[in-house]
C-alpha cells in the first residue's frame, strides 16, 4: 500500500509543478457557466437547427432564477 502512496505524491507532485491541477476545476467551472447560458438560447438554436415553431414554443422561456438555480443546486 505504501507503493501506492509514494506513486501518488509523485504524480501529485509532478502535476503541482506543470500547472495541471488549474485546468480541472477552468473547466467544471466553464461548464457551469455554459449550463444556464444554454438553456437561455435554447428556443432560437432549435429554431435555427430547423426544428418546427411549435416544438420551440414549447420549451418555456427561462428566467434569471431558474438560470440561477441551475448554477447553485448542483453545488
Amino acid at each position: 500500500m505504501s507503493q501506492w502512496l509514494v506513486l501518488y505524491a509523485k504524480e501529485m507532485l509532478g502535476m503541482r509543478r506543470s500547472y495541471k491541477w488549474l485546468w480541472l476545476p477552468l473547466v467544471f467551472l466553464l461548464l457551469g457557466i455554459m449550463n444556464p447560458v444554454t438553456t437561455y438560447y435554447m428556443p432560437q438554436l432549435l429554431e435555427a437547427s430547423g426544428i418546427s415553431a411549435e416544438a420551440a414554443a414549447a420549451i418555456p422561456t427561462p428566467t434569471a432564477g431558474g438560470g440561477a438555480r441551475q448554477v447553485v443546486v448542483p453545488i
